[in-house]
């Protein structure tokens, strides 16, 4: 999912310095699995982070990501 993504944070990417921001987190939250298992899991199995393009408000902007697993 990470070598998947790797074109949003290029320079010549085409997102806006915001989205670029979200797919940051996303990312991060990626990573982060393997170091924080524990925040990751719960009875059912693992929460996958969710990706900036499955979720936008009505006005546009995304929830903070980190909040989505909640």
């Amino acid at each position: 999912m990470l070598k998947e993504t790797d074109w949003t944070q290029t320079n010549d990417s085409p997102l806006s310095d915001s989205d670029k921001a979200l797919w940051a987190t996303y990312r991060q939250e990626l990573r982060d699995i393997t170091n924080n298992s524990e925040d990751f899991f719960d009875d059912d199995g693992l929460f996958w982070p969710i990706p900036p393009w499955k979720y936008t408000y009505g006005n546009g902007e995304a929830p903070n990501l980190a909040c989505m697993n909640q």
